[in-house]
């Protein structure tokens, strides 16, 4: 990024003939971290845009995904479209959940039915999912709503829009328990760590 970033701000036009002042050499310095906090941005805004878009669904149409809404952000069509297409019902919005049992809070993205199951949801906004990490978080969340007296969810569903090129990838997890037991290794380490 900081190469892209001289090549941006420079003067000449060959490879060897650019002239780099040392204001563009500083702030090169810094472009990666700017190029961070404006794709944070962005998946902050349509977190934003999601969650009001799930609670008009659920206010206005019993939580059953609204596919007529007007937007002009690529990132909240495709999670509309995903929704419809898989007629989601969306239960809860940025659901407050907590376990006396770990001493943990959190905000669950969503809860959801698909085809008469039941799901804890996660939205990501990453170029792909590298790993089960996002599993482990909404498991813990999903036995969390549990312990809050809620009933028993079917697994759990990771939505990535991924932010350069907007497509939208699904993922589920059945396998909650090992995902949970992962989430209970986590916070052990994490706990183990920071003393």
């Amino acid at each position: 990024m900081a190469v892209d970033y001289v090549k941006e701000n420079s003067a000449g036009g060959g490879l060897l003939d650019y002239l780099v002042s040392e204001k563009v050499l500083e702030e090169a310095r810094t472009a990666h971290t700017r190029a961070k906090e404006k794709a944070g941005d962005k998946g902050t805004d349509i977190h934003a845009l999601v969650e009001e878009y799930i609670k008009k669904s659920i206010s206005e149409n019993d939580g059953r995904a609204i596919g007529d809404i007007p937007t002009q952000e690529p990132m909240l069509e495709e999670f509309i479209r995903w929704a419809v297409n898989n007629k989601v019902q969306f239960l809860e919005s940025e659901k407050r959940v907590y376990s006396e049992k770990w001493w943990v809070a959190g905000t669950a993205d969503f809860t959801c039915k698909i085809n008469d199951q039941r799901f804890v949801g996660d939205l990501k906004t990453q170029k792909t999912m590298w790993d089960r990490t996002p599993f482990f978080q909404t498991a813990g969340y999903m036995k969390m709503l549990v312990e809050m007296g809620e009933e028993p969810y079917d697994g759990t569903i990771i939505v990535n829009i991924n932010k350069e090129d907007n497509k939208l990838t699904e993922y589920k997890s059945y396998d909650w328990e090992a995902d949970i037991k992962s989430f209970e290794s986590a916070l052990q380490l994490y706990r183990t760590i920071k003393i």
